[in-house]
């Protein structure tokens, strides 16, 4: 098994559930090149060419948009840690830190925003300072 590198899928605009079949429902893309590889001892595949791959446009793939796949696939699917680490090129850990960061987001009582809890605060930052004043 070949040492991992990131998948081109992480450059390609159509990488998201709505767009690709293999980031939906966890099925090989006909015409696909692939090669399987090792990540942080789980097995997984590294996407050599892909008919459907668009380079994205200046958007840096970068810890931002792994953190949004995690958090989609964990909302949309019922996949399991281990597939949608596998399917986002990270250890299972990583996806399983980013779905407790999910858990924790909360809307603030006062202006509604979104914002992650932190013990049993129940307000954001902004209106926390504000109260403060």
């Amino acid at each position: 098994m070949a040492k991992s590198t990131p998948s081109i899928c992480f450059d390609c605009k159509n990488g998201y559930a709505h767009k690709c079949e293999w980031v939906h429902t966890y099925t090989p893309v006909p015409g696909w090149e692939y090669k399987d590889v090792m990540r942080e001892k789980t097995k997984g595949i590294q996407v050599i060419k892909c008919p459907n791959f668009e380079r994205e446009s200046d958007a840096k793939r970068n810890k931002t948009v792994r953190t949004e796949r995690i958090l989609e696939l964990a909302k949309n699917s019922k996949l399991s840690v281990r597939m949608i680490a596998e399917k986002v090129g990270v250890s299972d850990y990583t996806v399983q830190q980013e779905v407790k960061k999910l858990k924790r987001k909360v809307a603030c009582v006062k202006c509604g925003a979104e914002f992650e809890k932190k013990g049993s605060q129940k307000w954001c930052d902004k209106c926390r300072k504000e109260k403060k004043k």
